[in-house]
């Protein structure tokens, strides 16, 4: 399951000190909200506005503008 797998990636990297960003989250909130289908769920490809999202939250995470 999707969400088991995150949470052992979440745990293995808190338990190893490794900075771990999250995307799954954002995009599936993005999804419920703008109806919008930003990857495909049955293999957890990004389409081109997942791609699109995506950089803007690495970018934003480089930064540190969490408001975007």
């Amino acid at each position: 399951h999707h969400a088991d797998q995150m949470q052992l990636m979440e745990e293995f990297a808190a338990a190893n000190r490794i900075e771990l960003l999250n995307l799954s989250s954002a995009l599936w909130e993005r999804t419920m909200i703008e109806g919008q289908i930003q990857y495909n769920f049955a293999d957890v490809h990004w389409n081109n506005t997942g791609n699109q999202l995506v950089a803007a939250m690495i970018g934003a995470y480089i930064t540190g503008d969490t408001q975007k």
